[in-house]
């Protein structure tokens, strides 16, 4: 039994409205990725300028958090963040969904650094809990009256490779991101 034309238009209108949403899901996903991207590298650039001009404030406070602790813990908290979310969104690109199992999600998805970005990503999770240990050690030693010359070392090596990843990431976000009328879509379906 076939249907009447005007089922077959209405089915296949609301076939085309739903495989363009589909298609724009990750180009709102990863506008949103590159949007926390620059968030994380001005909360990074802040943390690690911070950690130099009060260094000696900073480390040598003895109460729980002050409130430019605070505010640098929910920037080192930002970074883990995109690096968490970015690791999800690249084995998504990578993988598929459910619903469409390795295939690739944009026209330029065969982007050759993709699982090298990755691992990058899982890195840069890593150095961030290695961070936050050296934070941790330094101000420790420092109230101890100790030398912490290579605590430093090892935290501005963490965040400085923190930071390439960030940049490497904005890059790669922006020159792969194209809008929905770069990529021919149509206004409306017809």
């Amino acid at each position: 039994m076939s249907l009447p034309p005007r089922a077959l238009t209405w089915h296949r209108k609301v076939l085309y409205i739903d495989d363009m949403h589909l298609r724009d899901g990750p180009v709102r996903a990863q506008s949103a990725l590159l949007a926390l991207a620059v968030v994380s590298a001005l909360c990074l650039a802040f943390n690690m300028v911070t950690l130099v001009v009060l260094r000696e404030e900073i480390m040598l406070r003895r109460e729980p958090l002050p409130a430019l602790g605070l505010v640098m813990l929910c920037g080192f908290c930002t970074v883990f963040g995109f690096c968490a979310c970015y690791v999800l969104w690249s084995m998504w690109r990578l993988h598929g969904s459910a619903s469409e199992p390795l295939k690739p999600r944009l026209a330029d998805q065969a982007m050759p650094f993709e699982p090298g970005m990755l691992a990058f990503a899982i890195v840069s999770m890593i150095l961030m809990v290695g961070a936050k240990v050296m934070v941790d050690e330094i101000g420790r030693e420092t109230l101890l009256g100790w030398e912490t010359t290579g605590e430093w070392i090892i935290l501005y090596c963490c965040l400085t490779v923190q930071l390439m990843f960030i940049v490497l990431a904005i890059a790669r976000l922006t020159l792969s991101y194209r809008p929905a009328r770069d990529r021919g879509h149509r206004s409306s379906p017809t």
